[in-house]
């Protein structure tokens, strides 16, 4: 029964064929059409495709937009670019009491000839709270960033303050750092 089904249908495959219609095109009172088999009986013959090329082309890809249409957006949506009576946003407010500490970051030799044990420091400020802006005095100079170096003799102690500032809170706090233990 299943065999004779599939013949049917391929037999009306071909006859569609070769009347230069689409396979699947069928009447109403046309029988119902089912998946394609998997392996065709050897005692059938295969449709033959057709040599002369179809009038029409196929309408498939005249359906498919080349661009995608801009979409409305409606007057109450806001938009990305900004108004002209926008202000701008207030700095943000101190997000708890400033506090830092100071590391040791780093050394390296630097003699002159009166200075022959001459070296570099490199001084961390590792800064929180206040607004998250911070500014960084050392010796009184504001220093561009958190790393500060300074010049000082390798067999000396080295002890001075940093003072930092954020969101109208100052703080300053000393250091004491013996650079044998931080120099080659």
């Amino acid at each position: 029964m299943k065999l004779t089904f599939l013949v049917l249908c391929l037999a009306l495959t071909v006859t569609a064929c070769t009347q230069d219609q689409a396979p699947f095109e069928s009447s109403p009172t046309s029988a119902p059409t089912a998946a394609p088999p998997t392996a065709a009986p050897t005692d059938v013959p295969l449709p033959v495709a057709p040599t002369e090329a179809p009038t029409e082309a196929p309408q498939a890809t005249a359906e498919i937009p080349t661009a995608v249409p801009p979409t409305e957006t409606p007057a109450d949506t806001p938009t990305a670019e900004p108004s002209p009576t926008a202000r701008p946003r207030a700095t943000a407010t101190p997000a708890g009491p400033l506090d830092f500490q100071t590391y040791v970051a780093g050394c390296r030799s630097a003699p002159t000839a009166a200075k022959p044990d001459n070296v570099v420091i490199t001084i961390s400020v590792e800064a929180t709270g206040g607004n998250g802006v911070y500014r960084y005095l050392h010796r009184d100079v504001e220093e561009p960033d958190k790393f500060i170096d300074v010049e000082w003799g390798k067999n000396t102690r080295l002890i001075g303050s940093v003072t930092v500032t954020s969101g109208g809170q100052s703080l300053t706090k000393e250091y004491d750092i013996r650079p044998t233990d931080h120099c080659p």
